[in-house]
């Protein structure tokens, strides 16, 4: 486990790279450029909270519904929403994880190294299962009656 002294060091030499990240931007790009980069980042990260906040809205009134929730629901919007948050924060490297974030092929492989189940529909799937399911008639009903036969 970190300890309080690793943790201070930890954040100390974040910090010393998000200074020399922005230094490097602001000698590649120029400053003026630099901070609307930054403050692009910020509305990114901003629009992108607003849009995890209502897709959880949207998780939590179809569960109230009855339908059951998605078994990585949790997880990928837990690193939806750190990866918002690392977007509106200050600082190109922080930025750079957020945008990672963003892309559910990076919260997967986060998901996986974690231990969590994948966000692919793919993935749950056993790569040698069958690909039509045999059911007798009394084991379903057709709930669009109003389609042709």
């Amino acid at each position: 486990m970190l300890r309080r002294q690793n943790i201070g060091t930890l954040l100390l030499l974040g910090l010393v790279a998000e200074v020399v990240a922005f230094v490097a931007v602001v000698d590649w790009i120029g400053a003026g450029p630099a901070v609307l980069l930054g403050i692009g980042s910020t509305l990114l990260g901003l629009a992108r909270l607003r849009q995890v906040g209502l897709s959880s809205m949207a998780g939590l009134r179809a569960a109230a519904a009855g339908r059951p929730p998605r078994e990585d629901g949790f997880a990928d919007g837990a690193l939806s929403t750190a990866g918002a948050a690392l977007l509106i924060l200050p600082g190109f490297i922080t930025d750079a994880i957020g945008l990672a974030l963003m892309a559910p092929t990076a919260r997967e492989w986060v998901m996986g190294r974690i231990g969590v189940t994948a966000l692919s529909p793919t993935a749950r799937r056993p790569a040698g299962g069958p690909r039509t399911i045999d059911l007798e008639a009394q084991d379903w009903t057709r709930l669009d009656r109003s389609r042709p036969k």
